[in-house]
């Protein structure tokens, strides 16, 4: 075991719950704030949102509930209220513009499963006219089609970013370098070496959770 990994255990124990909850939560935010971007046209104000309030408790979940209460069964779309364990379908909010679409949320696994029915033969745009709540589904969980479609091994050739480096310039010591390139297609040598060049100093836990605290503030 690297010292590496152990410091990032150690860490992990040192942190409560709610700071890791809190974690969790600051970096969903961070990455879908990050896709929106990268997809949105330039000054869009783009965004996703996760949404889903329980029918039976009214408890309106966190992006991070709802993920955490899908159960990766390709045929069932509801996740679970953590208060009262009620199942329900979520929705995801895609705004860009001056209008948003509400769409059905799709967990990873089910994104997956219909992309494989779908096949990789629609450009970018043709696919989201098509199947728009796959597709924004996609973007949200693997950052890209091309990463989605990668999962169950198929090669997705359309380009789907342009000047994906100026869009995610704002997020740079904010997300992991591992996070950016991830859901942007260039490689974390890549972003590390930009960031650098930029002066920007690495994204660590301390600041996610600093900005976590700062946003419920």
């Amino acid at each position: 075991m690297g010292f590496g990994l152990r410091q990032r255990q150690h860490l992990e124990q040192r942190l409560s719950t709610e700071q890791r909850q809190s974690l969790a939560q600051q970096t969903i935010g961070l990455r879908l704030e990050l896709v929106a971007v990268l997809h949105g046209t330039v000054g869009s104000n783009a965004s996703y949102k996760p949404e889903g309030t329980c029918p039976k408790c009214s408890r309106r979940l966190t992006a991070l509930e709802i993920l955490q209460g899908f159960n990766a069964d390709p045929n069932d779309y509801s996740t679970s209220c953590p208060r009262c364990s009620t199942r329900f379908t979520p929705k995801l909010i895609w705004r860009s513009g001056g209008g948003s679409v509400e769409l059905a949320f799709y967990c990873a696994s089910q994104t997956i499963a219909q992309m494989e029915r779908i096949g990789g033969h629609f450009d970018p745009q043709e696919f989201e006219r098509k199947y728009s709540a796959v597709y924004h589904s996609a973007l949200a969980h693997y950052g890209t089609l091309r990463n989605a479609f990668s999962k169950i091994g198929i090669d997705y050739f359309y380009t789907e970013l342009t000047d994906p480096m100026e869009k995610l310039t704002p997020f740079l010591g904010r997300l992991p370098d591992t996070i950016i390139a991830e859901v942007s297609g260039l490689t974390a040598k890549a972003i590390g070496k930009f960031r650098r060049n930029l002066g920007i100093s690495v994204c660590t836990r301390r600041k996610i959770l600093e900005a976590a605290q700062e946003t419920i503030a």
